[in-house]
């Protein structure tokens, strides 16, 4: 991977992260009608606090790094099953629109 492909992508998982963060310390001061919906994208770090809760460690609720940690595995996560769907789509469109017995890789007569 070229290094300015990976700055940007780690760029754009810290941005997400860093807002996904910020989302979860004032997701408690929304009003109900927009907590209520918005709330899955604070799954990951519930999540994670359960786990906690069932192995016997301290949870994560309320805490900066560790809800910025999860947060960043996640964008990482997402990101990456992004950019593999957008070259999924890219390959299928190419695909779709080739012309029959173009260049595919068979040698051709």
């Amino acid at each position: 991977m070229k290094l300015r492909i990976a700055v940007i992508y780690f760029a754009v998982v810290t941005l997400v992260a860093a807002a996904m963060t910020g989302f979860y310390f004032v997701h408690e001061d929304l009003p109900k009608p927009v907590r209520a919906p918005t709330s899955l994208i604070l799954a990951p770090v519930a999540i994670v606090d359960g786990a906690c809760f069932a192995l016997g460690v301290p949870g994560i609720y309320g805490k900066v790094v560790p809800v910025f940690v999860v947060n960043a595995i996640t964008a990482a996560i997402a990101c990456w099953a992004l950019t593999r769907y957008v070259g999924w789509w890219q390959r299928r469109r190419q695909a779709r629109h080739a012309k029959p017995g173009a260049s595919q890789g068979h040698g051709g007569m």
